[in-house]
């Protein structure tokens, strides 16, 4: 699976707006903190209604969006953490 993170590709869908991040966030009612943590992650946990929010901001269907965050979460699948206590 080639190397893909979320973040980077919003930056570059936020750009084609030609809109600053700041401008974005306030223009679509987005919580700057918000936004800055989605770009920093490779593959963000988006509540569903977010996700349509977001989807609505970047003028492009939900399912494409989805399909977008699918594409991020198995290039950048959870770590399993070790559980046992040593």
């Amino acid at each position: 699976m080639e190397a893909f993170h979320f973040g980077e590709w919003l930056k570059r869908e936020i750009q084609k707006q030609a809109l600053s991040q700041w401008d974005f966030a306030l223009k679509h009612r987005i919580k700057l903190a918000t936004l800055k943590w989605w770009l920093a992650l490779p593959a963000p946990n988006i509540l569903t209604y977010r996700v349509a929010h977001l989807a609505r901001a970047l003028k492009m269907p939900l399912e494409d969006l989805e399909a977008v965050l699918a594409k991020a979460k198995e290039a950048n699948p959870p770590k399993v953490r070790d559980t046992i206590a040593s």
